[in-house]
């Protein structure tokens, strides 16, 4: 069996706080019963959408990492496409490095819903420097 990793995101006008967490455990049951296994259960949490999805523009995000046997994803998707709370996911094959790097234990990254930001690195490039860097390249391709 390949081990997959599936991104979800779940409708947060129609779930909230409890309900959201619900669903994603139906997700979780629902590999199960086609026939995988549920590895681990990561929740993102709730962030903006890039763009509107079925006139929705916010969304609860999981990441999901389970095994099954090939032939039974086309019947995972299936289900998947039929459940209302899923506004849209996503399934592909791990990577090893990801599962082996995996914790055991199958505890939420975010509890607090609102996701994590990335923010800026603190280190500041010296823009006169690069800017050198730049002419010196510039200047070796026009010689």
């Amino acid at each position: 069996m390949k081990t997959y990793e599936m991104m979800f995101i779940i409708d947060a006008t129609r779930h909230e706080g409890a309900g959201v967490q619900q669903v994603a455990n139906e997700v979780g049951e629902l590999i199960t019963r086609v026939g995988g296994n549920m590895i681990k259960l990561r929740r993102m949490g709730l962030r903006k959408l890039a763009y509107p999805i079925k006139k929705k523009t916010e969304g609860y995000y999981y990441l999901a990492y389970f095994t099954i046997e090939g032939p039974l994803l086309t019947e995972l998707d299936r289900l998947l496409r039929l459940n209302d709370s899923i506004l849209r996911f996503l399934i592909t094959v791990a990577l090893p490095t990801v599962v082996a790097e995996l914790p055991e234990t199958d505890e939420e990254d975010d509890t607090s819903g609102e996701g994590t930001d990335i923010t800026e690195s603190d280190d500041e490039v010296d823009e006169e420097t690069d800017e050198d860097d730049f002419d010196d390249d510039f200047d070796d391709e026009n010689e």
